[in-house]
């Protein structure tokens, strides 16, 4: 028998999606049951699995209220610990689902990892866990004298319990030390390296899977092996043909040039500095009541925003891609009295104007009706803007801001699109935040822009400088010396 044509040696090529179509003729899968699961996803196929497993904002008030006062006390032993002295703290870093936004109701746990810079022995645990619950009390006494917290160490570290909400707080050390471990002593090896991976993970995650839709097959654990998983390409492809950046001089530091200049004197008292400054800076951090109504505020205009995302039904104003926080309610550097947080939506269509107003009114519809549900006097109102729209409730505002994907940036025209300027700008503060979560999530240096804020509001020569400005500022006092590690606050403000 003769076969016409030719093929090369070998089996063919095998692709994914052959075997993906294989397997759907085996298992008896049509691709109409696979494009439903959209559907399932947002809720909308009258279970409301979503909305059943999504946490109520009394449930994320009560995370977020406990965390908080818990990353301020930490926070005050990373910069001053006083007479503290069962060890060193060197950050401290959120991680776990309530960082990623996929929190399940019902658990209310939220998870924070305390970087050490000495050994992590168990007396120095035991010593941490009691400074914290003894701070941590006071703290929550002075607001509600009813409240307390309890503590209890276990092998990761030790878990903070409040009435309605607990914070596990998973113990590592840096990572020159891992080699110094001593299985007796120390914490053990495998726990304390899975704390460092976590800080890793939750970075990633932060980089790569923060799209609506991954959030929700992450919250019904239906993903294979029930993680996310990256993409082809793994972190993400490297930014190669960079443009070259011109490297100025810079000027004479004495921190940088201190082991050349040895010092003569012993260095001076600055303990007065110091208190004088975390004092200022406690009287700039928002109060528990103006962040919780924040969050109450964003976690709703995120759960509509992410409904229009996934299942968008009949909405045709315009089309969503994603959803990201950016701001300094983000970042964790927000002011007292500033209750407004920022919140960008990056359009799959062209930005016109109609489609920003019609997507003002969506939302303002959607919000009220979410709102009225839970308390029927409560209502938020929708104002359009050169930059996007902004949503006002009761006590705090959301400043929604529009962009759209980098490839449509070359269609708009600026008679029938926002300004192009604007959408670039929106852009730039996603990779803002992005490189303040990766490089500037030092407690330092939130305390340092906090300052270099205030004292930009009060003196107008310091007006020009930008936000981006300010936090590039404090990473460089903060972090630019020979160690690479964090200066004193009193210092860095010099």
């Amino acid at each position: 028998m003769n076969v016409e044509g030719w093929r090369g040696r070998g089996r063919p090529r095998k692709r994914w999606i052959d075997c993906l179509k294989e397997d759907m003729k085996q298992k008896g899968v049509d691709v109409s049951v696979a494009a439903g699961f959209r559907t399932l996803c947002s809720g909308r196929s009258g279970s409301g699995m979503l909305e059943e497993l999504c946490p109520t904002p009394a449930e994320q008030s009560a995370v977020l209220s406990l965390i908080t006062k818990l990353q301020t006390v930490l926070d005050n032993l990373v910069v001053a610990p006083g007479d503290f002295a069962a060890c060193q703290l060197e950050e401290v870093r959120q991680v776990g689902s309530y960082k990623k936004g996929t929190m399940m109701a019902g658990k209310n746990v939220a998870d924070i990892v305390v970087i050490m810079k000495t050994l992590p022995t168990k007396e120095a645990v035991e010593g941490l866990s009691n400074k914290v619950n003894e701070e941590l009390n006071k703290l929550m006494r002075a607001e509600t004298p009813s409240t307390s917290v309890t503590t209890a160490c276990h092998e990761r570290g030790f878990t903070v319990t409040g009435p309605s909400a607990a914070v596990r707080v998973l113990i590592t050390t840096l990572h020159q030390n891992l080699r110094k471990l001593e299985p007796e002593v120390h914490l053990d090896y495998k726990v304390i390296n899975s704390h460092l991976a976590a800080i890793r993970h939750s970075r990633w995650f932060e980089e790569n899977a923060h799209h609506s839709s991954i959030k929700c097959i992450m919250v019904r654990g239906t993903g294979r092996g029930g993680r996310g998983m990256p993409g082809r390409g793994g972190m993400g492809r490297p930014p190669f043909n960079r443009p070259r950046v011109l490297m100025l001089r810079p000027p004479f530091d004495l921190i940088l040039a201190e082991p050349a200049f040895p010092r003569c004197k012993p260095a001076p008292d600055d303990s007065a500095l110091t208190q004088a400054l975390l004092k200022r800076h406690a009287e700039l951090c928002p109060t528990p009541a103006e962040q919780s109504a924040v969050l109450s505020l964003i976690t709703k205009l995120q759960t509509v925003l992410d409904n229009l995302v996934v299942a968008p039904g009949d909405f045709a104003a315009c089309q969503l891609e994603e959803v990201r926080q950016v701001g300094s309610y983000k970042k964790g550097t927000m002011m007292a009295g500033k209750n407004v947080a920022d919140i960008v939506v990056i359009m799959k269509t062209l930005p016109t104007k109609e489609a920003v107003e019609g997507l003002s009114n969506k939302v303002n519809e959607e919000l009220n009706k979410l709102m009225r549900a839970e308390t029927p006097s409560t209502s938020v109102t929708t104002a359009c803007h050169e930059r996007g729209f902004t949503v006002t409730g009761p006590s705090a505002a959301v400043r929604v801001l529009i962009t759209t994907l980098h490839q449509n940036l070359r269609k708009l025209e600026p008679e029938v699109h926002l300004d192009y300027k604007v959408i670039n700008s929106h852009l730039a503060a996603i990779r803002h935040s992005r490189w303040f979560e990766e490089n500037a999530h030092h407690s330092s240096i939130k305390v340092l822009i906090r300052l270099l804020r205030d004292m930009c509001a009060r003196h107008s020569g310091l007006e020009p400088l930008t936000p981006w400005m300010i936090d590039l500022l404090a990473h460089h006092c903060i972090m630019n010396n020979p160690a690479r590690q964090a200066l004193p606050i009193n210092v860095a403000f010099r």
